[in-house]
């Protein structure tokens, strides 16, 4: 059997060296005597490790509104009627292009998006401070600095997991 530090594990799995103590701290993957089991950890892994969905997903590409051209011969003498149309005609095809992406779900209105990030940082403000009522009790009770330490690092952990789980909807 074959056993490997944090950083050689994280090699093996293609993932950072933090992951791999995240996922120790997290209780996600079982340690012993500072060594990994990587074929156990692989199975620990695979089952105790939620995938982040925006994790290799491709970015959106940017919209090519410098493909709406007109040729230089097709355009207009400067300050002419002509050339004003010509404007007016290549800005709404650069507006219609932004709309049907926004209608594809590319891109959201600034609105929606300040709302969403207003309501995660209120929700990630409430689950943190409630994290010193749920613990207070327990650790009055603890006068060992590392079992403390360890238990709000886990109630922290368990805190962000719950916040990366957020849906804009749900607030």
């Amino acid at each position: 059997m074959v056993y490997m530090n944090q950083a050689e594990y994280a090699r093996h799995r293609g993932c950072s060296a933090m992951a791999v103590s995240k996922a120790v701290k997290a209780g996600r993957i079982s340690i012993r005597d500072g060594q990994i089991d990587p074929a156990v950890a692989d199975q620990e892994w695979a089952r105790n490790t939620r995938v982040n969905p925006n994790e290799h997903q491709k970015k959106p590409e940017k919209p090519n509104l410098g493909a709406i051209r007109v040729d230089s011969e097709e355009q207009a003498p400067p300050g002419s009627m002509a050339q004003a149309q010509l404007l007016h005609e290549t800005a709404k095809a650069r507006k219609a292009v932004l709309e049907a992406e926004r209608m594809e779900g590319k891109y959201a209105e600034l609105s929606q998006v300040k709302r969403a990030a207003g309501a995660l940082v209120s929700a990630a403000k409430m689950r943190l401070r409630a994290i010193g009522n749920k613990l207070a009790p327990e650790l009055a009770m603890d006068s060992n600095p590392a079992a403390i330490q360890a238990k709000v690092e886990a109630e922290i952990d368990e805190a962000l997991a719950e916040l990366a789980r957020w849906e804009p909807d749900a607030a």
